[in-house]
């Protein structure tokens, strides 16, 4: 597996990227950079850029988001929970508007849609 080092070796002190030769150091200011620059918009940055994926590359018109309760059920979560505000102010802020209609594909899922059926009341979000 590329990137995974062998028993004794040891770790580069460069990265490549695209031809471009940087120095771990380097690479890794611009990491933490980048990071503490960006992370105020990050997830909103995820969600749109994961929107304009499903919709652009798949095809896909109606995009569902889980909401706190569901991915949880989804996602089997049992210890530390995501922000909250993952599920309030992320999917509003995209206009996602919350349902109890369950998309079929989980429906049919073997494990997963047991669990949906069982939890009555389930809501997930809904773009369209």
């Amino acid at each position: 597996m590329a990137g995974r080092l062998k028993s004794g070796q040891q770790p580069a002190d460069e990265t490549r990227y695209c031809g471009l030769k940087c120095s771990l150091q380097t690479t890794q200011e611009y990491c933490r950079f980048a990071l503490g620059r960006y992370a105020a918009i990050w997830a909103e940055a995820m969600l749109w850029a994961t929107i304009a994926f499903v919709r652009e590359e798949l095809g896909l018109q109606r995009i569902y988001y889980h909401s706190e309760e569901s991915g949880r059920l989804l996602k089997n979560i049992r210890g530390k929970l995501p922000p909250r505000s993952l599920y309030t102010d992320l999917p509003r802020k995209f206009c996602f508007v919350p349902t109890q209609e369950t998309p079929e594909f989980l429906l049919r899922a073997s494990g997963v849609g047991k669990a949906i059926r069982r939890s009555e009341g389930l809501s997930l979000f809904q773009l369209t």
